[in-house]
């Protein structure tokens, strides 16, 4: 009997993602994105992958730190999340004011290819995309061209009706979700455990 089971990719636009679930408040952040991609995928879909793209925060602060947590409890717990890294550029001046902000580099590019190669190397039969940024419109167009499934999944505030109309199909991610798919509160390691940050609990 022939095989009908489709793979699936998960593509994760880290800070989109990010800035989507911190509209929402703190307390979503300590995220269990392996479960969560699961959460989207029918009876008939066999997860393969999820592959998240996000970039290490500069310096030595408690914002680096809870990423760097979260980063390695997401490593530990999740075998099948992959962090793919940007970078954040060099921090620039605000025209405007005396503020600095840094601007993330690669994301976009980064998802691209990722998303164009894993399909000329047949590595998936559908594939969602965790992201409001209508600047992947393009690679979605192409994918879609080489016969693709490509389905948006709209984090929290962040939906691009642009990307959305040029996919496959697309649903939102509810609070709910959100919250039936938080990480265990405490992640044991052969030292200490890793533990939900302060701020991230409700």
């Amino acid at each position: 009997m022939k095989n009908t089971t489709h793979r699936v990719i998960i593509y994760i636009d880290g800070f989109n993602f990010y800035y989507g679930i911190r509209s929402l408040g703190q307390q979503y952040k300590w995220l269990d994105v392996e479960a969560l991609s699961q959460s989207f995928i029918e009876k008939d879909e066999d997860l393969i992958a999820v592959k998240f793209f996000t970039a290490k925060l500069n310096g030595r602060n408690e914002a680096a730190d809870r990423q760097s947590i979260y980063w390695d409890a997401l490593s530990k717990h999740c075998p099948k999340v992959q962090i793919i890294e940007g970078y954040f550029a060099k921090a620039r001046k605000c025209k405007h004011c005396d503020n600095k902000n840094n601007e993330e580099k690669q994301t976009d590019v980064n998802i691209a290819c990722e998303i164009l190669q894993d399909c000329y190397e047949d590595k998936f039969d559908v594939a969602y995309l965790v992201s409001g940024d209508s600047d992947l419109v393009t690679p979605i167009k192409k994918a879609l061209l080489l016969g693709e499934t490509i389905i948006i999944a709209n984090p929290p505030n962040r939906k691009s009706m642009e990307l959305s109309d040029n996919a496959t199909s697309c649903f939102d991610i509810s609070e709910n979700r959100l919250r039936k798919h938080q990480l265990p509160e405490q992640i044991p390691t052969k030292r200490n455990p890793l533990k939900r940050p302060e701020k991230w609990k409700k």
